[in-house]
């Protein structure tokens, strides 16, 4: 309980409130920087749970490179566009996956680019902040078909129709009668 002799002590009297300390701002290159390695993690997550698959098989898949892009660069002496080779590329995701600073800022752009446009991967990324385009190994490989790997596993086969299989055991079966028959009328006439 207070006394009289407390209440004689002098008071200090209160303080203003300080002043918000000044929030720092973050470099909009760092923050990029950032969103590519959120992102790059984001995506190796992704294959793993989605398709079993390991850092090294994305690595492996990431550093290969297109043989015909390699011929380009040898005999014509054309580089990419990107400026930066797959061993580079490489280095930057061994970077990330290892949690270490990433020292090539072109590197961790193109990594961050070619594990967004990962194909059949339909995710959304935690900063959408690029355009959709095709990976480069889709741009190189047109194989005319776009799988749709979402369709479910349980829908009805199309191409059963009124005949059913019949009609296509039926025509698959026309070779091997062709050559049952062949075959009996040359041993029969090797009989005279």
């Amino acid at each position: 309980f207070a006394t009289a002799a407390d209440n004689d002590t002098p008071q200090e009297p209160p303080q203003p409130p300080q002043p918000p300390a000044p929030v720092q701002e973050i470099d909009p290159e760092v923050q990029k920087d950032l969103d590519d390695i959120a992102d790059i993690k984001f995506v190796l997550e992704k294959l793993r749970q989605t398709r079993d698959m390991t850092y090294s098989e994305a690595k492996l898949i990431i550093t290969i490179e297109d043989p015909r892009a390699k011929e380009r660069r040898d005999m014509y002496g054309i580089e990419e566009d990107s400026g930066c080779s797959r061993e580079d590329v490489g280095m930057c995701l061994q970077q990330v996956h290892d949690g270490e600073e990433v020292t090539d800022r072109l590197a961790l752009r193109q990594t961050a680019q070619e594990m967004r446009d990962w194909p059949y991967l339909n995710i959304e990324m935690p900063s959408q902040s690029s355009s959709p385009s095709s990976s480069p190994y889709a741009d190189i490989t047109d194989t005319g078909i776009e799988v749709d790997m979402s369709k479910q596993d349980d829908e009805e086969i199309e191409g059963a129709g009124i005949f059913g299989y019949g009609a296509l055991y039926l025509v698959s079966g026309i070779p091997v009668i062709i050559g049952i028959v062949t075959v009996t009328i040359l041993f029969v006439n090797s009989l005279r």
